[in-house]
């Protein structure tokens, strides 16, 4: 039982766009175990999609 469960999971397809809020970052903080990857990822210290726009924002200046 435990395997299929398993299986599934990773045979889903997810969205192409996973809005990343103040409450996916919530979850992520109280769910760790769920979250593989970085250690901010594991540790809930992401930008959200509005924090990460206005970063690009900023990085998209030309340089002198």
């Amino acid at each position: 039982m435990l395997e299929k469960k398993y299986v599934d999971a990773i045979k889903a397809e997810l969205p192409p766009d996973i809005p990343i809020t103040t409450r996916t970052i919530e979850f992520i903080r109280n769910h760790p175990t769920m979250h593989r990857g970085s250690v901010r990822i594991f540790t809930g210290e992401i930008y959200t999609d509005n924090e990460f726009g206005k970063l690009r924002k900023y990085s998209r200046k030309k340089l002198p």
